[in-house]
């Protein structure tokens, strides 16, 4: 997946509303379309606006750009806080006893708390990266 994908908008249906589509589950994540603009999701062929899921939480949750993905799609990822920079390919996701998304790269010891210092990448920033801490 490119990063502009990986970064789209993706809403995970927690309940169900009245008259749903029928295909429509609780669990399903729905990408943005992106054929419209960034604001707009269909359910069941009826566009609907981020701004107003916010409006029903106890139907809809925005998911962060990581979530409910494996780490093979995610692929290269960048950590870019006031004590570290790094980038690597992602080994695993998984929760930590707090509940917090964890994420290991392949040329790290130790393991990141996903949250907004961490971004998708490209494996051309990677190399980039690789080759300058080679040097």
């Amino acid at each position: 997946m490119t990063t502009e994908e990986l970064l789209r908008p993706r809403i995970k249906v927690i309940a169900l509303w009245l008259n749903h589509h029928k295909n429509v589950k609780i669990g399903d994540v729905i990408n943005v379309d992106d054929e419209f603009n960034q604001d707009i999701f269909w359910v069941g062929g009826d566009p609907v606006s981020i701004k107003e899921i916010k409006q029903y939480p106890h139907l809809f949750e925005l998911l962060p750009w990581w979530a409910e993905r494996k780490a093979e799609d995610i692929g290269y990822v960048c950590v870019n806080t006031e004590t570290h920079y790094v980038i690597g390919k992602a080994v695993w996701i998984l929760k930590d006893g707090y509940g917090q998304d964890v994420i290991r790269l392949d040329n790290c010891k130790f393991d990141f708390v996903l949250n907004d210092y961490v971004k998708p990448s490209t494996e051309q920033e990677y190399t980039l990266y690789i080759n300058s801490i080679i040097k």
